[in-house]
């Protein structure tokens, strides 16, 4: 998959948990007023729209990936980087090597910066 100047594929992953709660084998039957207590909850809004924003700006030269931390296919991925349940973890991937890791939520302007860079190289 051809991007810009190069033909390294940039990946953007980002670790959050969704605010759903299982209880064995199903869903509980939460009320939507219950989810606001789930600590992902503020962080899953705020990804949305900054994710959003990324797109826009990059359409297909970025390829995003969103994962639950909970997925057994990512385990090695959420020990290798710490992935913690109460905050996003982004990595920046470039080929397959991960250039950049970010906790939290970052400045949109900043990761726009770092993709930018790596598209260009």
């Amino acid at each position: 998959m051809k991007h810009s100047k190069g033909n390294t594929k940039v990946t953007l992953r980002i670790f959050i948990e969704k605010p759903i709660v299982y209880s064995g084998c199903g869903r509980v039957p939460f009320r939507d007023s219950d989810y606001e207590s789930l600590p992902s909850v503020g962080y899953y809004r705020d990804v949305s729209i900054l994710l959003r924003e990324i797109y826009d700006h990059f359409q297909e030269r970025v390829n995003i990936e969103v994962i639950d931390p909970r997925n057994i296919l990512f385990l090695w991925d959420v020990i290798r980087y710490r992935v913690k349940a109460t905050e996003p973890t982004w990595l920046i991937i470039y080929g397959k090597d991960v250039k950049y890791v970010f906790r939290g939520i970052p400045k949109e302007e900043e990761i726009e910066a770092l993709l930018r860079n790596l598209l260009e190289e």
